[in-house]
């Protein structure tokens, strides 16, 4: 009688004695990240560390209500500079002429305001989702994809990249109200923000960056608005790159537990026992996949909006890769380009390396002869549809970012950035 091979769908961690978990987990690189977040008022959570009584290691939510008290002013004025940015685009510009361009930074405009919105409610909506993941990446450690990770340098690369942040959006407050050929001068700083803090809560008709108004026409009114407006500005710019940091993070967990899937399955075939015991391969598969279903249920809506805004910010403005009028601009612009590569590139990566070593294993077992006893009847064909379809993977709702994908958004920027540019777009 031939013997059937059935998983269940829940037995995701191998049957072992407990253990004291000693290494940290892939889980560390994105609670690092949202400690910077809460300590930078962007996050209204952290998440924290405890051990059961089995020393194991639990994850729980942290928070306060001073934190959320915080983060909802710091959420609200960071969105009231994104609406204010967003008007400023809109009546600023004549829209009698048509021009493709300028129809494209309209949908990246709308696309970047959601996409903030869309993270400001994850954040309050969604944040037990981020412990839900981190806890069952901590359950599952004694799995192959979650043991023994060498995580130190992903973590220190995480740390500097906050780091790096951090004081990039701190640098960028000062450029936004400052006009870089004229100097540095805090009392001009001051009354720009003023003129800012005028127009964004509709005081004034314009915008206009080489206008301020002088101490004889500040009023404490004006001061307050000005305070407000700093505040907002100072808290747009930490979302600019936290945003876009979590997809990156996002991105690298995926990948790392990706890279040991590859790894695994690597070794079975240089054991040759890649059809001994399957159920190796299948917890781990069905782990990864878990990982990457929770993955998406709470970055989906935001990968959807990143690419969105990207997508029509490009293809515009694709020439703006090479331009240095402006040092400041253009550092912010080359790190903005830098997080979407790179974040593109894990996605793909993951994709390509689970789809290609799941398909190679299980072409191993069928070419052994051995897929009619391992599994039942239609598994075979279940893995191999689970594997092209890039079940493990960063998805926007309506996508997976494979390297398909990603060449498919490449080719869209450049042909639409060719129609804009000999349209009389910018």
């Amino acid at each position: 009688m031939k013997k059937q091979f059935i998983i269940s769908k829940m037995f995701l961690v191998e049957e072992e004695s407990p253990v004291s978990f000693v290494s940290e987990g892939i889980e560390v690189l994105f609670i690092v990240f949202f400690n910077f977040g809460y300590y930078l008022l962007i996050t209204p959570f952290r998440i924290v560390k405890t051990f059961n009584d089995k020393s194991q290691p639990t994850y729980k939510l942290h928070t306060s209500k001073l934190q959320q008290i915080l983060c909802v002013i710091s959420h609200t004025l960071l969105l009231f500079q994104y609406f204010s940015e967003s008007r400023t685009f809109f009546l600023a510009n004549k829209w009698t002429t048509v021009r493709p361009a300028k129809y494209f930074d309209a949908c990246g405009t709308l696309a970047k305001f959601f996409y903030k919105v869309f993270i400001v409610i994850v954040a309050w909506k969604d944040r037990d989702k981020f412990v839900k993941l981190a806890n069952f990446i901590a359950q599952s450690s004694r799995l192959y994809i979650f043991k023994n990770q060498n995580i130190k340098f992903l973590k220190g690369f995480i740390y500097t990249f906050c780091t790096c942040i951090t004081i990039n959006a701190t640098t960028d407050v000062i450029a936004q109200v400052i006009i870089i050929n004229e100097g540095i001068s805090m009392d001009w700083i001051f009354r720009r923000f003023v003129a800012v803090g005028r127009y964004n809560f509709f005081l004034a008709e314009k915008n206009d960056k080489s206008i301020a108004p002088t101490w004889n026409e500040i009023t404490e009114f004006d001061i307050f608005l000005g305070f407000l407006t700093s505040l907002g500005i100072c808290f747009r710019q930490r979302m600019s790159y936290l945003s876009d940091g979590i997809i990156l993070v996002m991105s690298i967990v995926l990948s790392v537990a990706g890279k040991a899937f590859k790894k695994l399955v690597e070794e079975n075939h240089q054991k040759n026992n890649m059809y001994d015991d399957p159920s190796v391969i299948l917890r781990n598969f069905s782990a990864i996949k878990t990982l990457s279903l929770q993955v998406n249920s709470v970055m989906s809506k935001i990968v959807l909006m990143f690419i969105g805004e990207y997508l029509f910010y490009y293809s515009a403005h694709f020439n703006d890769i090479l331009e240095v009028s402006d040092f400041m601009m253009s550092f912010r612009k080359l790190i903005f380009l830098l997080n979407i590569c790179a974040s593109l590139y894990f996605s793909g990566d993951c994709c390509k390396g689970v789809e290609d070593s799941m398909l190679s294993w299980i072409s191993s077992v069928t070419e052994a002869g051995m897929s009619n006893i391992l599994f039942s009847r239609g598994r075979v064909a279940i893995l191999i549809s689970e594997a092209k379809s890039h079940i493990v993977g960063i998805s926007g709702g309506i996508f997976v970012l494979d390297y398909s994908a990603i060449f498919n958004f490449l080719a869209t920027v450049i042909t639409y950035w060719v129609v804009c540019s000999t349209s009389g777009g910018s």
